[in-house]
């Protein structure tokens, strides 16, 4: 069984620490998303960022994709931040319309769901991604 480390409060934290296969580590990732987003008691109205480390995968599946969507439409979620996305990783996420790595123009979507996908941003590393929260 795959070992997910989740630092919870405003800024959660989730980092994969043991991986037995790459199916069991994507569940338990998208486990503790789907938990973080649906607690009541979530620190009441704070704004939450997520940062995922997604570096020990070389493949993501949709239901995967499909909880980061969820989790955009969360207005207490400011920022949802990818971190070591591997190429076909970044790809996959590209070609579902969750990132936006190319020069290509974003196709006509909702404005509300392109603002929610806004929140979704791709960093080299976790600790690249919380430099951003404070860049100062």
């Amino acid at each position: 069984m795959s070992v997910i480390s989740i630092s919870e409060g405003r800024l959660c934290i989730i980092k994969a620490k043991e991986i037995n296969t790459v199916k069991d580590g994507l569940e338990k990732i998208k486990s503790a998303l789907a938990d973080f987003t649906c607690k009541t008691e979530m620190e009441g109205k704070l704004d939450s960022y997520i940062f995922i480390d997604f570096s020990p995968f070389n493949i993501i599946n949709s239901s995967v994709v499909g909880v980061l969507g969820s989790v955009a439409l969360d207005p207490r979620i400011k920022l949802i931040g990818l971190c070591g996305l591997q190429p076909s990783v970044k790809d996959i996420l590209e070609r579902f319309g969750v990132i936006h790595l190319s020069n290509q123009p974003e196709q006509t979507i909702h404005s509300e769901l392109q603002d929610n996908l806004r929140k979704i941003k791709v960093f080299e590393s976790i600790e690249d991604g919380l430099v951003q929260l404070n860049p100062h």
